[in-house]
């Protein structure tokens, strides 16, 4: 798989994800919890195809990833033995603070990125540390 192909598959992954999490949101009665997961996926996967713009390797499992793996990831996908099957690249939250640390000076203002995130029965938790119905809003809301 192409350095290009990697990144554009998983900007289109971003792209359905958070547009399956809009609908649900927009629905009636509005189902939080899909729309909230699905758009945890969307971030994502937008953060895994910015940082594969950059090097596909940065993909990469934060625990001890595979020979095939980095194969996969490096580019060299006829040398492994099973391909892209069995690929495991690095979680959702690793990939959000990556991507933080690989953006350009002045690209986030300063306050932002503060939000809180996590990772529970294996989804990926993003967000800021609104609570609804606390009277706070989210960072950036008007």
């Amino acid at each position: 798989m192409s350095h290009e192909s990697i990144h554009e598959h998983l900007l289109i992954s971003a792209r359905k994800w958070a547009h399956t999490a809009v609908d649900a949101y927009l629905e009636e009665p509005i189902d939080q919890d899909f729309a909230v997961h699905h758009m945890a996926v969307a971030v994502e996967h937008a953060s895994k195809a910015y940082l594969a713009s950059i090097a596909p390797v940065l993909l990469a499992s934060e625990k001890q990833p595979s020979v095939d793996d980095l194969l996969v990831l490096s580019g060299n996908e006829d040398k492994t033995k099973k391909g892209r099957a069995g690929l495991k690249t690095i979680g959702g939250e690793g990939a959000i603070l990556l991507t933080y640390g690989v953006l350009p000076e002045g690209r986030l203002r300063r306050g932002h990125g503060g939000g809180s995130g996590g990772v529970f029965n294996g989804v990926s938790a993003v967000g800021d540390k609104h609570q609804p119905g606390d009277g706070s809003r989210p960072s950036g809301s008007a």
